[in-house]
This record gives structure tokens, C-alpha cells and sequence, in this order.
């Protein structure tokens, strides 16, 4: 019983802290370089939260999932607003290559 516990326990916190560093990391340092590095670890998460499901309670599933989803929701919005930024430049390229 303790075994589980302490188990669901490691389950959960390492997924709490590796969602926290994924988005930490784009944060800093932005996804242009490394966006696929990014959408792996954030599998490598979602496979983590897969295996340790049943170990987890109702409420940290839910945490998790929720976690999980604004994780990746992040990333996808950081390389947005990167892709937004390079639509800019390049239009600013553009205008002034025609003057």
C-alpha cells in the first residue's frame, strides 16, 4: 500500500515538474530551434501520464490532464506568435526591397 502510494506520489510529481520545465524552457528560450524537442518531451510526458493513470487519483488525473493540455497549448501558441513574427519580418522585407 505505501508502495503505491509513494509510487502515484513520484507519478504525479514527476509530471507536475516535467510539465512546469517544459514550459519554463519555452519561456526562456523560445520554440524556433527546438520546437520538436519540445513536441517529444511533451509525449514523453503524455506517455508518462498514460502509464501511471490508474496509479493517480481522480483529482491529480485531472491536474495532470489539465496541466498537460495548457502545456502544449503553450507551445503551440509560443511557435504562433514566433511564425506571426516571421510573417512580420518578411513583409517588412518586402516593403522595403520595393522602395
Amino acid at each position: 500500500m505505501i508502495k503505491k502510494i509513494k509510487e502515484r506520489e513520484k507519478t504525479y510529481e514527476s509530471l507536475v515538474s516535467g510539465a512546469q520545465a517544459l514550459t519554463q524552457r519555452v519561456a526562456t528560450h523560445g520554440v524556433s530551434a527546438s520546437f520538436d524537442n519540445l513536441v517529444a518531451e511533451h509525449n514523453r510526458l503524455l506517455g508518462e501520464y498514460i502509464a501511471g493513470y490508474n496509479s493517480l487519483s481522480r483529482e491529480e488525473r485531472e491536474d495532470a490532464s489539465r496541466l498537460l493540455s495548457q502545456t502544449k497549448q503553450y507551445i503551440h501558441g509560443s511557435l504562433d506568435v514566433l511564425r506571426i513574427r516571421e510573417m512580420q519580418t518578411a513583409s517588412e522585407k518586402l516593403l522595403k526591397e520595393r522602395k
